[in-house]
């Protein structure tokens, strides 16, 4: 899926594609998601993956201005794939999209983007390319440093100028970037069988900064680091037991007083997987995995309206 052919040259000038995927059970939502893109961004590359559309719901796709449909190819893969609910083909869709266009934003159906301008997060990832010697001046803080500053951790500001600018001149975000906090940590919905395939630090796991974050948002730029993230994903994805749980029933029982340390006996599936890759690539700190920028969008898992055609339009 990612070879070793090339990596993007990042700069200012980046620019990514919208990638999403669907089944004819989400079709509507999916068509939202596009008409909020469309709001914003009309002429933009819309990279539609077909989970499982009806014949007349594909057909509808494919007549959609700037839209790209690809089907996805369960043939190619092992038979639990087909378990939509394990979204093992994220990863696998994430990886296509990066190697054919270098920077994606990936979005779930239940996103609704609500600004036009992502360069503020963007220059996130894009500040590498005019930081080349700059940003090594800036020294990784001791755990101790990390633990503390997680303890000041504010998420009430959708976008914090002071801490961005900080971020900016700093430039040590992973550029495989997640966005909206789940509520949790990682460790309380992660199955702990997950950690025979990636060793981990379950005392660096279960504190604070090893925030969750949803992995249906995400901001990625095909980098050697997020090659790594993704080959351990899909790798992840192909073996049953990895990626899968054996929790019944599958459902959260969150401790309300201790969102970190104690587990809520349940699983999610990629984005426990991705969430426990990036932690440990990026020092068990979602300071260096997720963008902290929360202004641009908002995720609704129900339909208020029906979304007319004419929303769809490029022009």
């Amino acid at each position: 899926l990612l070879g070793t052919a090339y990596a993007v040259n990042i700069s200012d000038d980046l620019r990514p594609v919208f990638v999403t995927a669907f089944s004819q059970s989400h079709f509507m939502e999916g068509k939202r998601l596009i008409a909020s893109i469309r709001k914003f961004h009309k002429t933009a590359i819309v990279i539609v993956y077909d989970l499982g559309l009806s014949l007349k719901g594909a057909v509808r796709v494919k007549r959609w201005c700037q839209v790209v449909y690809r089907r996805f190819r369960f043939e190619d893969y092992p038979p639990y794939f087909e378990q939509l609910h394990t979204f093992r083909w994220k990863p696998v869709v994430i990886a296509e999209a990066l190697r054919d266009y270098g920077a994606i934003w990936y979005m779930d159906t239940s996103i609704i983007l609500e600004k036009g301008d992502l360069r503020h997060v963007q220059a996130l990832v894009t500040c590498y390319g005019t930081h080349e010697v700059l940003f090594c001046s800036f020294p990784i803080l001791t755990t101790e440093q990390r633990d503390i500053r997680e303890s000041h951790w504010n998420s009430s500001s959708g976008w914090d100028t002071v801490q961005w600018t900080a971020n900016i001149n700093e430039c040590k975000k992973s550029t495989y970037l997640l966005h909206s906090f789940t509520g949790h940590g990682i460790y309380a919905a992660t199955d702990p069988a997950l950690y025979s395939y990636f060793p981990v630090s379950i005392e660096e796991l279960k504190k604070p900064k090893a925030k969750m974050y949803e992995a249906g948002l995400v901001f990625a730029v095909r980098t050697r680091e997020t090659e790594n993230i993704l080959k351990w994903s899909v790798l992840c994805a192909l073996e049953e037991d990895c990626m899968g749980t054996r929790i019944v029933p599958n459902a959260c029982e969150f401790n309300r007083s201790d969102y970190y340390t104690s587990f809520a006996r349940c699983h999610r599936y990629d984005q426990s997987v991705v969430n426990v890759l990036l932690a440990d690539s990026y020092y068990y700190d979602r300071h260096y995995y997720s963008s902290e920028i929360t202004d641009f969008f908002r995720i609704q898992r129900f339909l208020t309206r029906s979304v007319g055609n004419r929303e769809l339009k490029c022009v």
